[in-house]
């Protein structure tokens, strides 16, 4: 165990992504079907989840997001999706110009414990919103499928590696909330976002 907060355990196993990879990058490729996600509404996220649903709001512009916006650049618009996930709920969101982020928010106080593989990553303690976190750099969760001509591009094109996800992680009010944003994203720039979580 590398750290806890509330209920979810952080190991240095290796992470769900690391695991499959070697099954995908051996699969035969099949006819692709996506999974239907039904977003919600704060108030019906709520509902379902048994807590109160934080969003990001007002999340201000960063200057690196300022000095790159052409002249004819729309203002910049904070939106996101809510999704049901095993004990709670996920906020998909587009908080900066070009990144987008995920906030899991779980309420594990009925669980004994859920592991958190982070493999080889770097943990640091942080003070997230007055409580104790963790900041996570450069864990292999995700997927990135390249190669191939972007038009020309098929299943049996794709090579597949591994991503990297920056996490910042905190327990407020028992629900454990997990950021989880591309790793080009700093501790700032998470930290900022937490700060903006409102009803």
């Amino acid at each position: 165990m590398l750290a806890r907060i509330g209920n979810l355990i952080i190991t240095d196993a290796p992470t769900g992504a690391e695991q499959t990879l070697p099954r995908l990058l051996t699969a035969t490729p099949g006819p692709h079907r996506a999974t239907p996600f039904v977003s919600l509404s704060q108030e019906e996220a709520s509902q379902r989840a048994g807590f109160t649903v934080l969003v990001p709001r007002d999340v201000p512009e960063k200057e690196w997001e300022a000095m790159y916006k052409p002249s004819w650049g729309t203002p910049k618009k904070v939106t996101w999706d809510i999704f049901e996930i095993p004990n709670g709920m996920v906020v998909r969101c587009e908080c900066y110009r070009w990144h987008s982020l995920d906030i899991l928010q779980l309420d594990l106080r009925n669980v004994g414990g859920e592991e958190f593989p982070i493999g080889d990553a770097d943990v640091l303690e942080v003070t997230v919103r007055g409580q104790t976190g963790y900041w996570i750099e450069e864990a292999a969760t995700r997927f990135i499928g390249g190669g191939g001509s972007a038009l020309h591009l098929t299943q049996d094109d794709i090579v597949w590696q591994l991503g990297h996800n920056n996490i910042l992680t905190w327990e407020e009010g028992g629900i454990v909330y997990v950021i989880m944003a591309d790793d080009e994203l700093s501790l700032e720039d998470n930290l900022t976002v937490a700060e903006c979580l409102a009803p």
